[in-house]
Formats: structure tokens, sequence, C-alpha cells
């Protein structure tokens, strides 16, 4: 507990939480909501285009959707870890707050799959066993990204975590 409360008090974790700067706070969690939506909105949209039952959309297309999604994590990841310092006490003892980092460390690495196997199929000139491949890691995807925004969401309420 002794780390946590030293995290928080620090000068960058106490500006996040005490000023009223509106580039403190507010900005932050507004980056990281708009790093959720393209994150997790383009992931999703690539699942639901990788799902349809037609087959006639070439999966190599959403080739350059990819770097937006890296894009977007990389302002989640910076944005959250500034809000996380900022209430370290709160959150870190949430068990809730775990799971969320869990799922969104699944989403990554299966982002990072379905990244790397939409890469080979642009390569190669036919994509016959790319979708059989890539909808079972749509689906997951698409379960812990719903996963990770709703343990996200519980952590603004510890009081149902911790009595």
């Amino acid at each position: 507990m002794e780390l946590l409360i030293w995290l928080e008090g620090g000068t960058v974790a106490t500006w996040v939480r005490e000023s009223l700067s509106l580039w403190a706070f507010p900005t932050l969690i507004a980056l990281h909501a708009l790093g959720m939506a393209g994150s997790v909105g383009l992931s999703m949209a690539i699942c639901l285009l990788i799902l349809r039952s037609v087959d006639t959309f070439p999966i190599s297309r959403v080739e350059s959707f990819f770097n937006f999604i890296w894009l977007a994590l990389g302002v989640n990841f910076v944005s959250g870890g500034l809000l996380l310092v900022a209430n370290a006490t709160e959150l870190l003892i949430l068990p809730v707050f775990y799971i969320k980092l869990f799922f969104v460390l699944c989403s990554a690495w299966i982002l990072l799959r379905l990244n790397n196997i939409v890469l080979l199929s642009a390569t190669v000139a036919e994509e016959s066993g790319c979708r059989s491949r890539l909808r079972p890691l749509a689906l997951t995807l698409l379960g812990c990204w719903i996963a990770s925004v709703a343990a996200g969401r519980l952590t603004a309420y510890p009081s149902l975590f911790l009595g």
C-alpha cells in the first residue's frame, strides 16, 4: 500500500487529480475515451467484416486500419497510465481493474495475431484459408473487448467490490 501512496503522491499524479486545468483530468479522460473508440470501434468493425457470411470483401483491405488501432492503443496506454497513477490507491486494489487489464492484454494479443494473418494474406494472392483462421480470433476479440469495456466501467463503482 505504501507504493500506491507513493505513486499517488507524485507531482504528475497530483497534477492530474487536483489541477483545475483542462489539460489535466478532463483531457486525459477524453483522450482515453477517444482511444477506446478508435481501438475498440475499429477492431469490432474488422471483426464484423471477418464474420460476415459473404466473402466478397477482400480481407487485405483492412490492413491500413491496424495502424490506427495501434495508435489508439498507444493513446490509451499513456492516458490510462496517467489516470492510473492519479488514483492508484483506489484502482489497484479493485479485482475488476485486473480483470479489465487481462482482457485488454488478451485483446492486444489477438489483434497482433489478426494483424499478422491479414498482412500474410495481403502478400499471398489467394485468401482462401484466411477467413476460416480469422473467424475464431474475431469472435474471441469481440468477447474480450466487451469484457474489457464492461470491467473498465465497473471500476467507477468501487463500493460494489469493496463492500
